[in-house]
């Protein structure tokens, strides 16, 4: 996966207060920016932190389903997390290097009411994307 080099640049550059001015406004940038992407103009919320935060993120209720787009071995501690709440973890499998085709994300969401869509991204950004389906603020 090719990394733009202004982002590999930002990666280097001395790390900024989370409590700072410059943090707050690359924040309001972000969250903004992420709307058209998810088709909201609902609340998005980012939490900075290391995929543990991102399996305590996942909980879900007893009934409910996520959908794990599989990209290895996180997708399958992030399905354990899901199961242990008593809630349906879907794994769909993810090509190695290569991105989540949208059109199959797309077909899985609508043949089945899915409540969280959660992605680990296996490249040089380690991140993992949690998007809850159904909730109130959305």
């Amino acid at each position: 996966m090719e990394v733009a080099a202004n982002v590999l640049a930002a990666q280097h550059s001395p790390q900024g207060l989370h409590v700072g001015p410059e943090f707050a406004q690359a924040y309001v940038r972000a969250t903004e920016n992420l709307k058209p992407v998810f088709g909201t103009s609902g609340y998005i919320e980012i939490f900075p932190g290391s995929g543990t935060l991102a399996n305590e993120m996942a909980m879900l209720d007893e009934g409910q389903t996520a959908l794990i787009l599989d990209a290895g071995y996180f997708s399958n501690i992030l399905k354990k997390s899901v199961e242990g709440c008593g809630a349906t973890a879907v794994l769909m499998p993810v090509p190695e290097g290569q991105p989540a085709d949208p059109e199959a994300v797309r077909a899985t969401l609508s043949q089945q009411k899915h409540d969280l869509l959660c992605f680990n991204v296996r490249s040089q950004l380690r991140c993992f994307l949690l998007v809850h389906l159904n909730c109130a603020l959305c």
